[in-house]
């Protein structure tokens, strides 16, 4: 039916919430019409017995929409907007940033060594609206995450990071740590070293709640990681090119992971198999996990290719729960 207030809206879909008195979150709508059409917003702004309003055209376009909270909005949860056309001016508005903040940034390629989103910040990053439409925007370095961090439709590249640490956070593109969330959506990432996204000793346990989010992504991983993880992690409608083995790594504690209707290509710089999921076991291994996994597969994998696989030695297999299309393989 018609949207009150609002000529030429009508309604999709609506649900009820309980939230706390005032908080932002990320809003995930799936249509079936024939094929699966799936929408995010994030930072969409939640108040108690308020409305939240997400309008535009929201079937056919990923840019034209508003969001708006009946009867008003007054608190400063929503979100900030602002623009940027240098690395120094996005740096500057990251650090500037009090609140969640849309950055929108203008086309081109920003080269840098490492960015930083600290704990506190709450930073999304896209295309400016006026040109939002074939991923102009290259980041080319690393962002170094303990706050959150939201991309879409934007490209990544590694070849710049050179950034300081241990080995499993140096180079990187993206390294999430602590209490950190990294989203990211309809993007594409071009992995010339090292890993796409990281959040190797970190910890996905209770006590952290470290989280990735890759949804609709591109990771051309010309024979190195797309991911390893010790997060909550979720993979969604991804391809994977060319990746060195697995297309996640795991050695996670008390996390959920979410593997589904990813493509994998095994390709000439990798090996001569390949995994959607590796379950870690030589150094720090998992326990206590539960892993979802549906839809996902292999293209020219090879005949040791296997969707998921699992190192054994220090897994804890019994505190493993596996929600899977294919029984895992184990290596001992």
């Amino acid at each position: 039916g018609d949207l009150t207030g609002y000529a030429g809206y009508k309604w999709l879909s609506m649900n009820y919430l309980l939230v706390n008195e005032k908080e932002l979150t990320q809003v995930r709508m799936a249509t079936n019409d024939g094929d699966v059409v799936e929408k995010n917003w994030a930072n969409v702004p939640l108040q108690r017995n308020y409305r939240t309003n997400i309008l535009g055209n929201i079937l056919t376009s990923s840019v034209d929409f508003n969001i708006v909270i009946e009867p008003a909005f007054t608190d400063d949860l929503e979100p900030e907007v602002t623009s940027v056309a240098t690395v120094a001016d996005l740096e500057t508005a990251i650090a500037n940033a009090t609140k969640p903040t849309v950055i929108e940034v203008e086309p081109g390629t920003y080269t840098f060594s490492q960015i930083k989103v600290p704990s506190g910040k709450n930073i999304t990053l896209v295309e400016t609206a006026s040109t939002r439409s074939a991923q102009g925007v290259t980041f080319d370095g690393q962002f170094f995450v303990t706050g959150e961090l939201y991309l879409d439709g934007v490209t990544i590249n590694n070849a710049n990071a050179t950034s300081e640490g241990i080995s499993k956070s140096k180079d990187n593109a993206i390294y999430v740590q602590g209490q950190g969330k990294v989203v990211v959506t309809n993007s594409t990432f071009n992995i010339t070293k090292a890993t796409g996204i990281t959040s190797w000793w970190s910890t996905g346990n209770s006590d952290e709640q470290t989280e990735i989010i890759v949804k609709n992504c591109v990771f051309n991983a010309n024979g190195h990681r797309p991911i390893q993880a010790e997060a909550h992690l979720t993979v969604e409608n991804c391809t994977f090119n060319d990746q060195y083995r697995y297309c996640a790594q795991l050695t996670c504690s008390d996390a959920v992971i979410n593997f589904k209707n990813n493509t994998i290509v095994n390709g000439e710089n990798g090996k001569a198999f390949v995994y959607g999921i590796q379950l870690e076991g030589a150094d720090y291994g998992c326990n206590d996990c539960v892993i979802n996994g549906s839809g996902n597969t292999i293209v020219d994998g090879g005949a040791d290719s296997t969707m998921y696989y699992c190192e054994c030695g220090k897994v804890v297999h019994e505190t493993i729960e596996w929600n899977v299309e294919t029984t895992p393989v184990h290596e001992n």
